[in-house]
């Protein structure tokens, strides 16, 4: 099977104010991260054409950048540290950060190699963070494969990636806005399934 790689995410923002407000973001890999596929949500069933069942052990990602984008083209990078995370925990914050005030709709984030100087967020296997090292993978994905009764362990990995025009997943139809009183909450979503497209 030819792997290929297309977790596409879109976003749009609009900044207006150069101080005074907080993005508090954290990621997802959705249900799926957790349950694997075949996978139901409401009327759709994401499954595959040959009927293997995929879970997932591992969905490991690092992080080195995070940045807001303006419906102008605009992009404001904030000031984040770099994190190494499992997408399997969908309740994992990664930041809160400094950001300025204004109306946005989208966001970008970029991966790189794992460094031993990024902090580790979650319960992860010393084991699979010096894998990621020893490679220099950004997104370490680690699961079986079954059909029938024959099951296949998997191991896909990934270099720097640069994610830009992302949707915000909890509000992917319109902007979130970043003002004094509150943070604003963004979650970077990524699509296992489209991993596997061919």
């Amino acid at each position: 099977m030819r792997i290929v790689l297309l977790i596409l995410l879109a976003i749009v923002t609009s900044c207006t104010d150069s101080s005074g407000g907080f993005v508090r973001v954290r990621a997802s890999g959705l249900a799926a991260a957790a349950s694997g596929y075949p996978h139901t949500e409401g009327d759709t069933t994401v499954s595959f054409a040959d009927d293997f069942a995929v879970t997932f052990d591992n969905v490991l990602v690092c992080l080195e950048a995070f940045a807001l984008e303006s419906a102008d083209g605009t992009t404001v990078e904030l000031p984040i540290d770099p994190v190494i995370f499992d997408l399997r925990d969908s309740t994992t914050e990664l930041w809160q950060v400094a950001a300025p005030l204004g109306s946005f709709s989208g966001v970008s984030f970029r991966t790189r190699g794992a460094r031993h100087s990024d902090r580790i967020v979650g319960d992860i296997a010393d084991n699979e963070i010096h894998y990621m090292l020893q490679n220099q993978l950004g997104l370490y994905v680690v699961g079986r494969a079954t059909k029938g009764s024959e099951t296949f362990r998997f191991f896909l990995g990934f270099p720097a990636m640069h994610y830009v025009h992302c949707e915000n997943g909890l509000d992917p139809a319109g902007a979130f806005e970043v003002d004094a009183r509150l943070p604003a909450d963004v979650e970077l979503s990524f699509h296992l399934d489209h991993m596997f497209y061919d």
